[in-house]
This record gives C-alpha cells, sequence and structure tokens, in this order.
C-alpha cells in the first residue's frame, strides 16, 4: 500500500536534520562568493571598457560651432562658422576644402558629424583628407545619394580608387540628414565607418602621416561638418 501523503514529511524534515556541517558552511561561503565573482566579471565586461573608451586622449577636439583660428579655407571656397559647425560652400563642380593647419598626425581616429544644407542631392558630398602633405593624401568621400569611396591622391591632385564609389545603406540620404563618419588610419590599415557600421577597409603604404582636411563636393555644396575628434587608435 502506498504510503499517506502525510506519513512521508517527517522523513524529509528528518533528512534536513542531518545534513552535515561541512555542507552548511560550504553553501555560506560559496553562494556569495559566486555573486561577487558575477559582479566582478559584469564589472569587467561593461564598465572598464566603457572607462577605457572615455579617457582616451583626444589629439585633437574641436566643436566647428567657433573660428579658433585653426583652420584654412581653400581659396575659392566659402567656409564659415556658425551655430550647427563649420559650413563649407563649394562654388563650382569640384571638391573644396577647409584645413587644420599646423597640425600633423600619424596614426589617428577621425570622427566628425556631417550633414549637407543645401546642393543638388543627386551628386553633392562631403570629403575628409587626411595624411595629406600638399595635394596628396587620402580622401573618404560621401555622397548623400548614399554612395561613398576612398581614394589617394598624388602630388599632382591626381585620384586613384583604393575603394571605388560604392552604395551603402548605413549613409543617411538626402539633404539634413546628419552622418557620423569616422576614418581609423593605424599603419597601413585604413578602416572606414559611418554611422557606427563598418564600411570597409584597406591596406595602403603609400602615406603615414599629414594634416587633415574636411571638404564639400560639388557645385553649391553647402557642407556642414560639427564635433570633429581625433584621438590615437
Amino acid at each position: 500500500m502506498a504510503d499517506a501523503p502525510g506519513e512521508r514529511i517527517p522523513e524529509i524534515r528528518h533528512a534536513q536534520q542531518k545534513m552535515p556541517v561541512w555542507l552548511i558552511v560550504l553553501a555560506a561561503i560559496g553562494i556569495p562568493l559566486l555573486l561577487l565573482a558575477l559582479v566582478a566579471g559584469a564589472f569587467l565586461l561593461f564598465i572598464r571598457p566603457a572607462s577605457r573608451a572615455d579617457t582616451r586622449p583626444a589629439l585633437y577636439a574641436d566643436s566647428l560651432t567657433s573660428d579658433q583660428g585653426a583652420w584654412e579655407c581653400e581659396h575659392g571656397a566659402t567656409c564659415q562658422f556658425e551655430a550647427n559647425g563649420l559650413h563649407i560652400l563649394a562654388p563650382t563642380d569640384h571638391l573644396y576644402f577647409s584645413q587644420l593647419s599646423g597640425r600633423r598626425f600619424d596614426e589617428q581616429v577621425i570622427e566628425v558629424q556631417e550633414k549637407m544644407d543645401n546642393g543638388d542631392p543627386r551628386i553633392v558630398g562631403i570629403a575628409i583628407a587626411f595624411r595629406s602633405t600638399g595635394l596628396d593624401g587620402y580622401g573618404f568621400v560621401v555622397f548623400i545619394n548614399g554612395t561613398y569611396q576612398l581614394v589617394r591622391w598624388d602630388e599632382a591632385g591626381a585620384a586613384t580608387n583604393l575603394i571605388p564609389l560604392t552604395s551603402s545603406a548605413a549613409i543617411r540620404t538626402g539633404l539634413n540628414q546628419i552622418n557620423d563618419l569616422k576614418v581609423i588610419a593605424r599603419g597601413a590599415e585604413i578602416t572606414l565607418f559611418i554611422n557606427g557600421q563598418r564600411l570597409g577597409q584597406v591596406s595602403d603604404h603609400s602615406y603615414s602621416s599629414g594634416s587633415i582636411a574636411l571638404g564639400a563636393a560639388r557645385i553649391y555644396a553647402d557642407a556642414v561638418f560639427s564635433n570633429l575628434t581625433i584621438t590615437s587608435p
């Protein structure tokens, strides 16, 4: 005959009363240690990396909302600092720059926000030039029709495509759309990002250091740049 439900309760209680003392002590010590390890792991995974990112030293930082005397506008272009950033107006169907003067960078992470206030959205765009010593250097060019390219200019200003004109859904298209651009130049490796999405990477040994510049491409393009930071990779 099966035991009545009430008859098994004393057996269970009796077993609990006879639990070894060493097992009770182990549980009392082990559970807090386990919780402490979980907290420490969370700190290492989430808090410490964020702290490192926040304390990464800036090689250069500028909101680009006021003229600090550090930027030189290319002849023919119109450059003006306003409350929303540095405006660069291209008067003809070419690429015009404003250059950060007196500063050279080798390994670098360039981050900047941009938007296009005016121009034909089918053709206008912006550019970040880096490792430039004159007409030469590299250029990350983004068009607001949703395409981008990476070019290398020689000493005469002639361009070679390192990444050909490529479409990307990461680009916010059209006028008055803010895009976050990022270039990582570490040794010969150049990696491009837009709005947090990795676009591509190339290896090129042509130039290792130089100045940076921000530019507007194509006729009547009014490009606006803000919140520029340059940090070490």
